[in-house]
């Protein structure tokens, strides 16, 4: 069983792509997180919108990934945002001190 799945909407008409995830995100498996943005951003989807609702750990190392590839979209006139996130998450983010660069849209 994967400790991580996403679940990828293709992008629409306004290169608008959404991820959802389930399961843990961390340094083990944020490569799968990470080439799913690359292969939506192939596709079309340069505005990334990530739903981490439904993550049950989180760890420092996955964070700085997203804020990450935050930065290299924008750098390119895309973004990224995530949408809703889980308990874990907001901990983790507020542990980190994370949360103040507005990686939350919610």
């Amino acid at each position: 069983m994967d400790r991580l799945t996403i679940h990828q909407t293709p992008p629409d008409d306004m290169h608008v792509l959404l991820l959802r995830l389930s399961g843990e995100l961390d340094y083990v498996n944020i490569c799968v997180l990470r080439d799913a943005v690359v292969a939506g951003v192939e596709e079309g989807g340069i505005h990334l919108r990530i739903d981490l609702s439904q993550i049950t750990w989180c760890d420092n190392a996955s964070l700085h990934s997203i804020l990450g590839f935050r930065t290299a979209l924008s750098a390119t006139g895309g973004s990224l945002v995530v949408i809703e996130a889980s308990p874990a998450v907001r901990a983790a983010l507020i542990y980190t001190g994370l949360e103040r660069l507005a990686v939350l849209a919610c």
